[in-house]
């Protein structure tokens, strides 16, 4: 399923795995740093890829300020993230449903 939903949304495989992380995280998000620890990329590609991400309203990008200074946090677009799971479900109750019918014939 995870290759029809990069499809859907015509990410690449590197794009679609930093979209995937952050959808996975709670609501604490990831510095550039601990995405690139993550996906094993450079720096600069992984800033390509997420200024892409957030004109594509699928990121969000937060300032959080330290003792001395501030790091921006990348994470889900929270909109984003309802109506993906939604869009999931329904798949996923349409695939029953077609289930039920073939195995009831």
């Amino acid at each position: 399923m995870n290759k029809k939903i990069q499809q859907l949304l015509k990410l690449n495989d590197t794009q679609f795995n930093i979209l995937e992380l952050l959808f996975d995280k709670k609501d604490q998000g990831f510095s550039i740093k601990e995405i690139e620890e993550k996906i094993n990329k450079d720096r600069t590609t992984i800033q390509k890829i997420l200024l892409i991400l957030i004109k594509s309203d699928y990121i969000q990008k937060k300032q959080m300020n330290l003792n001395r200074g501030y790091c921006f946090i990348y994470k889900i677009n929270t909109e984003f993230k309802s109506n993906m799971l939604t869009l999931i479900q329904k798949k996923i109750m349409a695939l029953r449903k077609l289930r039920e019918e073939m195995t009831s014939k």
